[in-house]
């Protein structure tokens, strides 16, 4: 959410997929273009059902079509110029089918997995750029907290997303099962005394 604020911000044309409604709202009320990604039920790509499940693949390619139509719509035919991807696993493959030639894919998490697939022959036809990092560095922190300061900028505090520092567990589980709508929970640290 914060790489898309930045980037609108910064002029470019964003958005975002989500599932649930509050966070559509949230997408929307930043002038962020929100995707209801449950239009694409069917988009995790799994390589072995693909190949076995005949139902399955009809349902996988209906998706993939829906998902790549409402790119050449947004994108007026060209293709995704920048894909965020913090999800990998299965939603790789129609990732990549939504770049623009010479497009840029970012990964920075790995929610539906790490291990990723792609045939390298067409990402060079494409001269598609990937890009693996892990958000920022320790050592980056001063510029980013330079950059707060300078325009304002800060993530949304939402009280609703305020974790006990011992409910941290509850925390991932709650996240794991799309359960949180904040993009950035928070957890209180009480001083013991």
């Amino acid at each position: 959410m914060a790489e898309a604020q930045l980037a609108h911000q910064a002029g470019f044309t964003t958005a975002m997929a989500a599932g649930r409604d509050a966070r559509l709202d949230l997408i929307r009320r930043h002038g962020i273009i929100p995707i209801d990604h449950r239009r694409f039920p069917d988009l995790d790509h799994d390589e072995h059902r693909y190949r076995t499940d005949p139902d399955y693949k009809d349902r996988y390619r209906a998706s993939e079509a829906e998902f790549l139509k409402v790119i050449d719509e947004l994108s007026n035919g060209r293709g995704v110029a920048i894909l965020i991807d913090h999800i990998g696993g299965g939603l790789h493959k129609a990732s990549l089918k939504a770049l623009a030639r010479q497009g840029v894919i970012t990964t920075a998490g790995w929610k539906a997995g790490m291990h990723l697939r792609s045939v390298r022959a067409s990402e060079c036809i494409q001269r598609h750029l990937h890009v693996h990092t892990h958000v920022w560095r320790h050592q980056d922190s001063p510029a980013i907290r330079e950059y707060q300061n300078h325009t304002g900028w800060i993530a949304d505090d939402d009280p609703n997303a305020v974790w006990d520092y011992d409910h941290i567990p509850q925390l991932a589980d709650a996240h794991t099962h799309g359960m949180v709508d904040s993009y950035f929970p928070l957890c209180r640290i009480t001083n013991p005394t």
